[in-house]
């Protein structure tokens, strides 16, 4: 360290500077995450929001859990912020519940994925899987095999450690959940690939198959057309439809496009959640971490990396109201907001009457 500052002086500095961020976090981003995934889970309440698909019940779900990602991180993970000392909870049940939480989050996620994949591809199938008992099997199977895979978190030692702080001239006896270095090693490896990487994966995979038959369909209904790209009622379309090959409106490709949009951005606020725990993995082997400096820089980005996932439990509200109309429109009716906006901006699109030459299955951006 330089000559200028201590080691103990620029370990505080950097301990004060996460603790300050914290603490405005939990007075600005979580307050206002929490309301306004309220207001999301009101809206999604909404009987027209839930007609045609499962899309607002699981968007519903989502809001739900980042209610509680929320709660958990502001009463549990920052108890000490809030109330000046650390709730005790018993050693290993605490990771276990968070990941938990956590990768629940990512699930429903890839569920909602799943479910415009289903509508795409197998319209038959995806109305079996719009009865809620088989949606709520569907996410049970999900959370069991979430609760299974994170059950090394429970495979901890309570350690108690005795130790002199400098800068207070005090004793500090604290506690701490230690595990062997195999069983740390397969933890966090869980924890990456169930948080994040196979998640994304499938959202990606669906994805892409999502747009392979939405780009095939378009194709072939543009070779069936001759005067307007627009799918318009011919003869060639029609025998298209009867045997079997589904047309798409240009809402439904607006979606896609809203689906990858999403998923993107969780996976822009997610991705630090994962170089953390990649980090961790390499400090088991390397002990990159076991000085002082290094130890308290790489507790910094700990913290900021689990502010950027839980920030976007918080804004999740923008991005419904950027890609689902009908939400955009309950919102601004529930704050009397739609009658000073353009009625293009406040109205769903579904509310304006389709042309007689326009042959698209009828899609509710729920």
């Amino acid at each position: 360290m330089s000559g200028s500052i201590s080691e103990n002086e620029y370990i505080s500095n950097i301990n004060k500077i996460s603790n300050s961020i914290s603490f405005i976090y939990l007075v600005i981003i979580i307050p206002f995450g929490f309301i306004a995934n309220c207001v999301s889970i009101w809206i999604y309440l909404r009987p027209n929001l839930n007609k045609k698909s499962n899309t607002g019940f699981l968007y519903l779900c989502l809001s739900i859990m980042n209610i509680i990602s929320l709660l958990n991180y502001a009463f549990i993970v920052r108890s000490r912020n809030l109330f000046g000392y650390t709730i005790d909870v018993t050693c290993g049940v605490d990771d276990y519940i968070r990941r938990n939480i956590f990768n629940a989050t990512s699930w429903i996620q890839a569920l909602i994925s799943f479910d415009r994949f289903l509508f795409i591809f197998f319209p038959a199938k995806n109305k079996l899987f719009s009865q809620k008992k088989y949606l709520f099997m569907l996410m049970g199977c999900i959370m069991c095999f979430i609760l299974i895979t994170n059950s090394t978190n429970l495979i901890s030692n309570s350690v108690i450690s005795i130790s002199f702080n400098n800068l207070t001239n005090q004793t500090v006896i604290s506690e701490s959940c230690v595990q062997t270095k195999i069983v740390s090693l397969a933890t966090d490896f869980i924890a990456i690939l169930m948080r994040l990487y196979i998640p994304f994966l499938i959202m990606v995979i669906l994805n892409l198959l999502v747009i392979k038959k939405l780009y095939r369909t378009k194709k072939r209904v543009k070779k069936s057309t001759s005067n307007t790209i627009l799918i318009q009622v011919t003869t060639s379309s029609k025998n298209l439809v009867s045997n079997g090959q589904r047309t798409f409106s240009n809402k439904e490709y607006k979606f896609v496009f809203a689906t990858i949009t999403m998923d993107l951005v969780f996976w822009i606020f997610y991705a630090p959640v994962s170089i953390n725990l990649t980090l961790s993995i390499v400090n088991t082997f390397t002990r990159i971490f076991t000085q002082r400096v290094p130890a308290a820089n790489y507790s910094l980005y700990s913290n900021l990396s689990q502010l950027m996932a839980f920030t976007y439990h918080s804004v999740a509200i923008f991005m419904y109201l950027a890609f689902n109309q009908h939400f955009r429109a309950e919102f601004l009716a529930l704050f009397k907001l739609n009658s000073i906006l353009p009625k293009w901006l406040s109205r769903p699109s579904s509310d304006v009457k389709p042309t007689r030459a326009t042959n698209s299955v009828q899609f509710s951006l729920n």
